[in-house]
């Protein structure tokens, strides 16, 4: 009897593991696989760091177990884990100077709170001790309208523009008023400001706008692109009080409502990538791509850019959710022309993501500046 079940419990080890080990391999293969053809992969990519540690725990009981060959695999993954999960990069620099620029990207919803003055008080008490130079935000609106006031944000970041000394500006050419979620806020004026939409459906409600915004630092121009891709959806399974694991009918709308989520965002991460390929400016990206690390998406809005936090960031670096942050979906990417010095992402209880903060140094600072002379 003690031999069945020593074989069993042999035999359930072997499967779990190999389970285990495939997940690992498609969730590792997502960020190279575009979702047309197998877009399920992007949602193994999400849960990666967490299967990564199972991974170690199952190598050490394949090793006690005496599986050599499939130790040997173990350790190729757990090898292919760690040059994705740990920088190479140089560590943050401490020898910050008031001449770099520091940029505050937080995703900041109006739903969050609804005790307005509260959450104004603490969003001025944020930006007056981080001071920010730049400031990203995304789903926080502001309308512009041909009436005076001609900027109208919503009341709970007004004070950054009437009394704190930021810049904004939308965009031109609009009949009586338009709207921008993605506003960008700057201690300096801001050359111009665009926005386009990626939809082609024009009653697509969840339709993806892109920033572009141009900028001068230390006299010299760049670009910034504020981001907000594509979300699964305003609701999601585990707050939908209509939602039950055994029925299949709840899973089958939750399959198509993710796909379609998954697909749409490959998409507009293409146009974007296609906007930003034609640039000659130095770029920042920054915002809420929805998308992890280990997904397409952000492997394809990356390509050639330096991820600030995934260089040099400091700390535990998730953004998503705020409670119990599970998953890091917000960045900022940077062209070569900059150096990254510090990246932080901070606790604030103003959103349901965390804000995250960078300072940058222009790469070619001193000849940059001796030229300007």
């Amino acid at each position: 009897m003690g031999k069945v079940v020593r074989r069993l419990s042999g035999a359930l080890f072997l499967f779990l593991d190999g389970l285990l080990v495939a997940l690992f391999a498609a969730g590792y293969a997502a960020r190279y696989v575009h979702p047309d053809l197998l877009w399920w992969l992007q949602l193994i990519a999400i849960g990666l760091p967490y299967l990564g540690m199972l991974l170690v725990g199952a190598t050490v009981g394949v090793g006690l177990v005496r599986r050599w060959r499939l130790l040997g695999l173990h350790l190729m993954l757990l090898l292919l884990a760690g040059g994705r999960f740990f920088s190479m990069g140089p560590s943050a620099s401490s020898a910050t100077a008031p001449a770099d620029l520091t940029l505050l990207t937080y995703n900041v919803p109006p739903e969050w709170s609804g005790d307005v003055p509260q959450r104004t008080r603490k969003v001025r008490a944020l930006v007056e001790t981080l001071q920010p130079d730049l400031i990203a935000l995304q789903e926080a609106p502001i309308v512009f309208t041909v009436r005076a006031p001609h900027v109208r944000p919503a009341a709970y970041f007004a004070p950054l523009i009437d009394s704190m000394g930021f810049h904004t500006r939308g965009p031109v050419n609009f009949d009586r008023w338009i709207i921008t979620r993605q506003p960008v806020l700057s201690r300096t004026p801001i050359d111009s400001f665009f926005q386009t939409t990626l939809s082609l459906d024009s009653l697509d409600e969840n339709a993806t706008q892109v920033v572009r915004a141009e900028l001068r630092w230390q006299g010299r121009p760049f670009v910034l692109y504020n981001l907000h891709l594509r979300t699964f959806g305003e609701t999601k399974p585990w707050q939908d009080p209509a939602f039950r694991a055994l029925n299949p009918t709840v899973w089958v709308h939750y399959t198509r409502q993710f796909r379609e989520a998954i697909l749409q965002r490959a998409r507009e991460a293409t146009q974007i990538r296609a906007m930003m390929d034609r640039e000659t400016l130095p770029i920042l990206v920054c915002g809420d791509f929805n998308s992890t690390p280990h997904g397409w998406v952000y492997h394809h809005l990356a390509a050639g850019l330096t991820d600030v936090f995934g260089r040099i960031g400091r700390g535990w670096g998730n953004t998503y959710h705020t409670r119990r942050p599970f998953v890091r979906i917000d960045y900022v990417l940077v062209s070569p022309d900059w150096q990254p010095l510090v990246a932080e992402v901070l606790d604030a209880d103003l959103s349901d993501h965390r804000p995250l903060l960078v300072r940058l140094r222009w790469q070619d600072a001193a000849r940059w500046q001796d030229a300007a002379r």
